[in-house]
Parts: C-alpha cells; structure tokens; sequence
C-alpha cells in the first residue's frame, strides 16, 4: 500500500495525459497493475483495458488519506477537497514489482504544487499542457462571442480553427438527429442519406464525413471503427482526431443526456502519443440544452458554446477551477463485489452524505463535474469486473477537459403533473387521477402520459414542425436488474435501505441516478424493467411530495404495469391531507416492490410471483 500522507511515491505524480498509447487494437489482455499506470504504456485503446485516473485541483492534496494501490484499473475524476477514505489492502500489495522508469522530474517536493497523479498543468514541463496559459498571448475572448470569434481570439493556428468549427458543424447535425430518433425496442434511429442507421453509427458517419471535408486531417478512428481511417488532409501542418461518437447510446430512449467525445492530436500519429500531446479536445452534449464543450491548449480554460435556435455556436461559459463539494459518481458498481477497497470508498462516500449524480453515460456524468464544479467520478475494475473505457475515445480527451475545468450542468429535466376531478386537491388519493402526465427535456422531447380510462402510458416525441408523435406505449413493466437508488444518505441510519442497496450490488444491478426524479422514474417505464427508491431515516427526512410528484408518477408507473410502494402500501391508496405532504416510495416491477417492502418491514402485501429476498 502507498501511504500518500506519509511517504510520497513518485509514481502518484504521473498524470492520466502522460500515458502512452502503444496501439489502438490490440487483443483482449489483462489488466495491468494501477500502481505502475503512470509509468507504463498503455496497450489498449481499445474497449479492453483503461486505467485509473485522478482528475482534480491542487487545494488540499495533503488530506488524501491512504490510496490502496491493487490490481484494479479504472478512472477517477474528481475535485479538491474530495476525500479518499482510510483504505488499505494487503490481498494485493504482494504482487507489486517497481516501476521501470520513473521520471526525475516528478519528484515528492512538487507534491504541493502539482495534482496527485500529475503535474499540475502551471509548471508541468515544456512539452506539456503548462504552457497553455503562459503562450496564450491573443486577444481576450468574451462570453456571448460566437464559436468562430473564440476560436479566432483563442489560437493562430487556421487549421485547427477550420477543424474545431467542422466538428461543430457535426455536433449540430448530431444534435438534430437524435433529438427526432425513433426508438424501438433495441435501439434509436434516423435517417442518413437513404438508409436507417443506429444513431451512434449515423453520429459516427456524420463525423468521418465532416473531418474528411475540412481538409486539414490526416488521420481519425472512432470507438465504432477502430482502425486509422486516411481522411486526405496534410501529415504536415494537419491534425489526427480520435472520436467517441455517441457515448451513451443505450440510454438515448430514456432520454438521458448523451454526448460525443473527441481528442485532436499534431500531424499523423494516434499511437505513441499522450494526452498531453493534444492540442484540443472537446465534448458535444445533447440533452434539454446542446452544448460543445472545448478546451484549446493554447488558451486557459475550458468554454461551453450553447446553440441557439438559430443554428449559431454561442460562448455563454468558460471556467478554470474546480471546487470543492460532496457529489460522487461511481461507475461499475460491479466491481463493489470482489474489489473490497472499492466497496470501501462507496461506504466512504455514502456514509459522509455525498450526492449521488449516476446516469451511466460519461459524457454528462464528467460533465458534471465541469459544471458544478466539484465532486468525483470513479470507474474501477475488479477480477470479475473488467475495464471498458478507452484511453484514446474517452479518458484522454475528457481528462484534457477535466483538467482545463469549466462548463454548467446539462442533465435531463422534466415537468410532473397529475390531474384530478372536481374541486379537491386534499382529502384525495393518488387512485382518484384521471390523467398523469412527465414532460421531459432531454436530447430528445418527448409527453408521457396515462388516461385513467384508458390502458397504459404513451409516450409522444415533439417533431420539428411542432406537433407530437405517439412513438411508444407501454403496458407491463418485467424484471430487470438496474436500480436508481434516491437519498443515499438514509443508509447510514436505516441499516434495512443499507441492506437493500447492498443487495443491489451484490447481485449485479446497473445503476441509473441522475437525481432528477423524471428521468430516473421515466427509464423503467422506457426499459419496462427496474426499481426507483426514495427511503426516509430517521436524520435523512422526506423530500418528496405526495400531490406534485409522487401520486402523478404513481399513476404512470402503475399504468404501465408496474407497481407503487411507500413500504405498505400503493402509493395512490395515501390521502393527501395537506397540500405539502411528503413520502417515502418505491416505483418498479411486481418483484422489486415485494424485495422493498419485505427488506424494510418483513412482508409484503404483494404475492410473490416468484422467489425474491434481499431481506433473508
């Protein structure tokens, strides 16, 4: 175990960009050691194995406790002031070997002035992204300029202006498409050309073809198409672009904010080089707002552009430092089963009342990050647990923007309303709705609702002319192993919600929170599967209303067939006695509901239609 408080180590100084990418397909392998990530090649890019990174200020770097170094990989973004918990591991410490080459530059007395894994980007070397700030001699850009004034402020290199401007074109028209995809039962699509393509191969069609008419790449490979693809702009003066098209693909009908991810490197290479070495990187985000996202290596910060209705890049945000703040969000929960050190940090990170912020897409849970400023996000292997996020597609770019901080949140919202007969909005229940309804603003818009006289809850797309269209209905929600666990915090005084969280992700459940009740109770309707929690403790009281939020969501979620529970009873059985009444609930499948109330009140008043029991 390295002892971060008390022996600095030389191998915590190397940053995630200093990694070296040797190849951009190679065969599946195992993973290697976190302890030896920043001073070894990376030898996948490739969705195989990716390594833990740290992304965070400089302010209160001392406080890190104790970092366990194992065989686990993964990716850790986070704030300063972000806390690791007192963690140790002797299961893994026998098997660490030294580094072979350790840097002389990196050494403990930088440790103050230099992020935990990397110098910080003020005095790194040369070479490095330190001196961005110090060459950016350019005229002063400005909140409200256009994409085109940035860009022209910001750098002298045409080239990579004529770049960063076609890919903003790209963005654009991504936008566009996934916001009237049709989503089926297996996946979203549109229309490109005269074929009905997945949006994310459409988005990665629509990229190739906008690098390829700048003229001024080189190179560019994708996570669908990994290999170097000639795009016929020059080696010399040109720019290779490696690109996630669409991370978040799978949660595009959940209307979940999804993005595009891309890194530009100099000349003709996508292997040998670092995520230093960029020389921009950027995020598109598509949800209620499309942003662009970029940060330029010659220029401080990194910049939000919102596109306005009029099809036009504005500059509406730039920021350059990360704060501190209690927000985690843990990628691959999974690997809490046999990776003990990483069960440990979540129980840190529960028990000290940190938000959970989880969508499962990274480009809006970074993103996040940027934006509020604050918190952390984590993706860890484990044995059984294997890596999926790529050095090249995902983590270098996103730490390259990580680490030139900036940006404003840009999760799915959504309205609730539930309507009622008559006069009464007290002395009423939830069953006396004659109609419920979400409007939700996410990549896409889209109207669910549900008719008291009428089976199941529909679902309606907001076309471009206006109107909407009835894209799907739902009328059974089935089993399902995802889970979207509201007010956390519960768990340090309601040892019953700590065992069902437990059982959770012990068996393997996916994880889906945004904290936005509308998305999140939305995604089991889309997905006819999952569970929803919002449970009370004794020091974590209720939040959430019975009459505005509770009852209307009741009703969609037992219109499609599934079920409501405040741990007794339908949610729509509850008088609303006064206006601001405020429940615990559950929302999901016929078994979820039997597993939540039996694990927190012995039985349920369900019948169990098969076996469950996270509560024996």
């Amino acid at each position: 175990m390295i002892e971060i408080d008390h022996t600095p180590h030389p191998i915590l100084y190397y940053t995630m960009l200093s990694c070296n990418i040797t190849s951009i397909h190679t065969p599946r392998g195992n993973p290697l050691f976190t302890a030896y990530l920043y001073s070894i090649p990376i030898l996948a890019a490739r969705a195989i194995t990716s390594y833990g990174v740290v992304y965070f200020s400089r302010k209160k770097t001392q406080k890190l406790l104790h970092f366990s170094i194992m065989e686990t990989a993964g990716i850790t973004c986070y704030a300063r002031g972000a806390v690791l918990p007192n963690v140790s591991s002797q299961q893994y410490s026998n098997t660490l070997t030294p580094p072979r080459v350790v840097s002389p530059f990196f050494s403990s007395k930088n440790l103050k002035a230099s992020s935990l894994f990397g110098e910080s980007l003020s005095i790194a070397p040369k070479s490095s992204l330190a001196k961005a700030k110090n060459s950016w001699t350019l005229t002063k850009c400005e909140i409200g300029d256009s994409l085109e004034e940035f860009l022209t402020k910001s750098t002298s290199d045409k080239g990579l202006i004529t770049l960063m401007i076609s890919l903003g074109e790209a963005l654009r028209t991504i936008a566009f498409k996934v916001r009237t995809a049709s989503c089926g039962g297996t996946a979203c699509v549109n229309s490109f050309g005269d074929e009905q393509l997945a949006v994310d191969m459409l988005a990665n069609n629509l990229l190739f073809e906008a690098l390829q008419y700048s003229h001024v790449c080189k190179y560019a490979c994708s996570e669908e198409v990994p290999e170097l693809q000639d795009m016929g702009g020059p080696a010399e003066g040109g720019f290779s672009v490696a690109f996630d098209p669409l991370d978040g693909s799978s949660i595009v009908d959940t209307n979940f904010t999804v993005g595009t991810i891309f890194g530009v490197w100099p000349g003709d290479k996508l292997t040998g080089v670092t995520g230093a070495d960029q020389v921009a990187a950027a995020m598109g985000i598509f949800g209620p707002r499309t942003t662009y996202v970029l940060a330029l290596k010659d220029a401080p910060g990194t910049h939000e552009f919102l596109l306005l209705d009029e099809g036009k890049w504005q500059h509406v945000k730039d920021t350059t430092s990360i704060g501190e703040g209690k927000m985690f969000s843990p990628g691959n929960l999974r690997a809490t089963k046999d990776n003990p050190e990483y069960a440990k940090l979540i129980d840190y990170y529960v028990r000290e009342k940190y938000t959970l912020r989880y969508t499962g897409g990274m480009v809006p849970d970074v993103n996040q990050i940027i934006v509020k400023e604050k918190g952390i996000f984590t993706n860890v292997i484990s044995p059984s647990a294997k890596a999926k996020l790529r050095l090249l597609f995902e983590v270098a770019p996103l730490g390259f923007l990580i680490e030139k901080a900036g940006g404003y949140t840009n999760f799915t919202v959504g309205t609730i309303f539930g309507v009622w007969p008559g006069d009464k909005l007290t002395g009423v229940t939830g069953a006396d709705q004659v109609a419920a309804a979400m409007g939700i603003f996410g990549p896409r818009t889209t109207y669910v609702l549900a008719l008291k006289d009428a089976p199941g809850t529909h679902e309606f797309l907001l076309l471009d002319e206006g109107k909407w269209q009835h894209v799907k209905d739902t009328t059974s929600i089935g089993e399902g192993k995802m889970f979207s666990p509201g007010n956390l915090r519960a768990t340090k005084d309601n040892p019953e919600y700590a065992k069902l969280i437990d059982y959770y992700v012990r068996e393997k459940y996916t994880l889906r929170y945004t904290g936005g009740m509308v998305p999140d109770v939305n995604q089991i309707i889309v997905k006819e599967k999952g569970i929803f929690t919002n449970v009370i403790s004794p020091s974590a009281k209720a939040k959430l209303r019975l009459l505005f939020e509770v009852a209307p969501l009741g009703f969609l979620i037992e219109k499609a067939g599934g079920y409501s529970s405040d741990g007794k009873q339908s949610v729509l059985d509850q008088v609303v006695v006064n206006l601001d009444d405020r429940t615990q609930v559950a929302y999901g499948s016929k078994n979820e509901i039997i597993r939540f109330e039996e694990t927190l009140y012995g039985s349920s008043r369900l019948k169990p239609a098969q076996p469950v029991g996270a509560a024996f």
